[in-house]
């Protein structure tokens, strides 16, 4: 193996891995000189080995979720070369890694926690065959897995409107679970509400006012570390304070006849009070400083008797029991009126206002307002219980059969007198909502509380334009001023009258209603919004229950008027008679006249008594109504010359009279020759 020239050892290549077990060689060297003695000398040589081989590692992450089981894979680490043994020398201290000789790291406990600790660096060595050893540094992160469950269900919670800053708004918020942090992250826009770390939702500052709100719907969160976050809807209701007084209060009639009697009813009174929900007829009214005039319940009367013909001014309040309104002024005129005019008939039953009646209700009290000298009820199928010369009519419903049932009362006053006839629909069952505007529909249906509309149709009304008078049903309607002509129909049949609906035009959309609380000799002005715009060649016609269907008779103190608009109200101007297309109906009916349908028709005319009852109908009439004689309204075909009609430019009826007047100079001039 060795070799020596001169002063050089040679050694010969020998692999380290063969003599692996034996790494060394003693080699003895003899030094010789003439002369000399010889010296020899061992040497030792020790052979070093070559790493031929190379392995290599990186550092690397790898990641496990908490409380994972023992034996779980972590992962396999990525080496190069041929790698014979893998170690964690270092970062292992509570033994909770291992790693096998295929560098796939395990989980060796099953405690890992990541609330405790959220990774480890762990000092991995990697060993090879004649290569030398590398080491890395392998992070290991610890999944969090969320070991708590939270939740949450909507909720509502009420406050007062007037509740101050920091009001605990009912009890803090029902969860479970851990929870670390409450937080509102919508719905409160403008920021009335706080919620602190247990839930107890506050009052953030003031201004809740139920009148411009009356809920806020939050969302809020709840949130843990070691939870999934959960929301849900939290319903703030506000309550209303009664912390407004009542306002506009409203007179349904302003006089009163000469020498009206005390007690005398002037009017029923009602008022808006917005944040209570006591009806209007309930509330306290009370004149100020005034002894001509008294109030009872809602209803003002004569307190001492008016003997000369003169306005009377008064102050009402109305109180709701905690605010009292400002005084209102009110007018009353004392007038001379030689015919009593029944203004309203008032009826009640167990505290509700209407004319649908309960055959289980009780007594029912038809009250007349009306000041006359003598009061004549008359009725054929009810018993008045209140037998005196009474301005009241009361009976008992209960053996009496449902349907529809008629009291007239005729009052007299210095030889003058008028009637009126009101009709009642008394059912088997209880009556479920008060009528407490008494326009003859049930307030859970009535769109309105106005006096001077009522529903007609979808989205339309029959308005009165008149002051002081009131718009009702008509008796044929229920729950709309607009009906059919089966409707009508029905109502004949139901109320055993004779069928005198039927008639040869095509009857269109039907009118039924009532205007109450008009002086003598004066007219009702009503407005309909049209559910179906006026057709090409239409007709309006009457309808009343003695004379079935004629037309609408137009003169002096009957008018038809016609306009397009959205809004009836609005300050178009008018067009005398139906246009085409027109979608408001604007008529003028003279109380007991050819159009008022009340009464027995005498003259076919209604009577004076300050209501007119009008049912009408917008028609196209057939061939068979066109050129007949006809009468002086609307209908009855040929010909209708209408002087107050807007000027039109009529080509054929020009061409009509050149071509007459050019005859007329052919002929002339015949004669001539």
């Amino acid at each position: 193996k060795f070799t020596l020239n001169g002063t050089t050892l040679t050694f010969a290549a020998t692999d380290f891995e063969a003599r692996a077990d034996d790494n060394t060689y003693e080699v003895e060297i003899t030094a010789s000189k003439t002369g000399e003695d010889n010296a020899i000398q061992t040497i030792i040589v020790t052979l070093n080995n070559i790493f031929e081989n190379t392995v290599t590692i990186n550092d690397q992450a790898l990641s496990v979720d908490e409380n994972a089981s023992i034996d779980d894979n972590i992962g396999t680490l990525v080496t190069t070369g041929t790698v014979t043994a893998f170690t964690i020398s270092t970062g292992n201290d509570n033994g909770f890694f291992k790693i096998n000789n295929t560098g796939r790291i395990q989980v060796a406990r099953t405690d890992l926690d990541y609330e405790t600790k959220q990774s480890y660096a762990l000092t991995v060595k990697i060993e090879g065959d004649d290569a030398k050893d590398e080491t890395a540094q392998i992070t290991i992160t610890i999944n969090n897995l969320l070991e708590n469950t939270l939740a949450i269900a909507d909720q509502t919670r009420s406050v007062e409107e007037s509740a101050i800053t920091d009001t605990n708004i009912g009890a803090p918020l029902i969860t479970t679970g851990t929870i670390t942090t409450f937080s509102i992250t919508a719905g409160n826009d403008k920021n009335f509400f706080k919620i602190d770390n247990i839930g107890q939702i506050q009052v953030a500052k003031t201004g809740l006012d139920y009148e411009t709100k009356q809920s806020y719907t939050l969302t809020v969160k709840i949130e843990d570390a070691d939870a999934e976050d959960k929301t849900a809807q939290i319903n703030i209701e506000i309550t209303d304070v009664d912390d407004i007084a009542p306002t506009n209060i409203v007179l349904t009639h302003n006089n009163i006849t000469l020498n009206a009697p005390i007690g005398t009813i002037i009017g029923t009174l009602s008022a808006t009070d917005i944040d209570t929900d006591i009806d209007t007829k309930d509330l306290t009214y009370s004149v100020v400083n005034n002894t001509n005039f008294e109030i009872t319940g809602n209803q003002l009367k004569v307190k001492t008797t008016p003997s000369t013909i003169a306005t009377l001014n008064l102050n009402i309040t109305a109180s709701d029991g905690t605010n009292t309104s400002t005084p209102q002024a009110f007018t009353i005129a004392v007038i001379d009126n030689n015919t009593p005019i029944i203004k309203q008939f008032i009826v009640t039953q167990d505290g509700n206002n209407g004319r649908l009646i309960s055959k289980n209700g009780g007594d029912v009290t038809v009250q007349a307002v009306v000041s006359a000298s003598s009061y004549t009820w008359d009725s054929s199928s009810l018993t008045n219980k209140n037998s005196g010369n009474s301005t009241t009519f009361v009976f008992d419903p209960t053996n009496i059969n449902s349907g529809t049932h008629a009291i007239k009362l005729k009052v007299e006053a210095n030889s003058n007198y008028s009637e009126r006839t009101l009709q009642l629909k008394l059912i088997a069952e209880s009556v479920t909502s008060n009528d407490s505007d008494g326009d003859g529909i049930p307030d859970d249906k009535d769109t309105s509380n106005a006096n001077n509309k009522i529903q007609a149709g979808e989205g339309k009304a029959i308005i009165s334009t008149i002051t002081d008078a009131k718009i009702l049903l008509g008796v044929m309607g229920e729950y709309s001023g607009q009906l059919t002509l089966d409707q009508v129909k029905g109502y004949l049949a139901a109320n055993n009258l004779t069928n005198n609906a039927n008639n040869a035009s095509t009857i269109g959309d039907i009118y039924d209603y009532v205007v109450e609380g008009l002086g003598a000799t004066t007219f009702a002005e009503v407005i309909i919004e049209l559910s179906t715009a006026i057709p090409a060649a239409a007709e309006l016609y009457k309808y009343s229950l003695v004379n079935g269907w004629s037309g609408f008779v137009t003169n002096d103190d009957n008018t038809i008027k016609s306009k397009t608009s959205e809004t009836c109200t609005d300050n178009s101007p008018w067009e005398i008679g139906l246009f085409t297309g027109a979608t408001c109906l604007k008529l003028t009916i003279k109380d007991g006249g050819e159009n008022d349908t009340d009464g027995n028709q005498v003259n076919n005319k209604g009577q004076v008594n300050g209501v007119v009852e009008s049912t009408v109908s917008i028609v196209i009439p057939t061939p068979s109504d066109i050129g007949g004689s006809g009468d002086s309204g609307s209908g009855g075909g040929g010909c209708v010359y209408n002087p107050n009609a807007p000027a039109r430019f009529d080509m054929g009826f020009i061409l009509l009279m050149v071509l007459g007047a050019y005859y007329l100079l052919r002929r002339k001039r015949r004669l001539i020759r």
